[in-house]
């Protein structure tokens, strides 16, 4: 009987870890490269862009020269729903100085993706994943973002809900400005 209730306890506590995204997102883990790190190389399949459905391959590389956010999702993770309309917001703000989002649903399901994103009118870029690219930037939970460099660098990782978009971009863009 302990075994029985053991078990089900250990089922009931998954189901509310995969259902919070994994993270404790009032937490959300930042990791800040004092060295940066180049970006793997990668080419996704563009599902969404400027708030209407396309399709096209995109590479890491046709977002060198620009500050880029690139950002793992899921359309049923609630953290991941709860950060999207802070990143557009962000991109809002921030795309006239040339910042980037590049958004990686990690759905199984394209036609579930389309469906969340068709009423949501994102203005960034939003891409379906392509096998084995989860394990390439090691995502173990969702969300995860990565803010890169124009050069193609790894400058922060964030493991959980990105709040501090905005407060991170400003600074960035402050300091940017100030070297011109």
């Amino acid at each position: 009987m302990r075994r029985k209730i053991a078990y089900i306890l250990a089922i009931a506590l998954f189901i509310v870890a995969a259902y919070y995204g994994f993270y404790d997102n009032d937490k959300a883990q930042a990791i800040t490269y004092q060295k940066p790190s180049p970006i793997p190389q990668f080419s996704v399949n563009l599902v969404y862009q400027n708030g209407v459905p396309v399709n096209k391959t995109v590479s890491i590389n046709d977002f060198k020269g620009h500050y880029t956010l690139v950002n793992f999702f899921a359309s049923w993770c609630p953290p991941c729903k709860a950060e999207l309309p802070l990143f557009e917001q962000a991109y809002q703000k921030f795309s006239p100085y040339g910042f980037r989002i590049l958004a990686i649903s990690m759905d199984d399901n394209q036609n579930a993706l389309m469906n969340f994103l068709k009423d949501k009118h994102f203005t960034f870029d939003v891409a379906i994943h392509s096998p084995g690219l989860g394990s390439k930037f090691n995502v173990t939970g969702l969300p995860t973002s990565y803010l890169i460099d124009p050069n193609g660098n790894i400058i922060k990782v964030i493991y959980g809900e990105y709040t501090t978009i905005n407060q991170d971009l400003s600074g960035i863009y402050t300091r940017f400005n100030a070297r011109r």
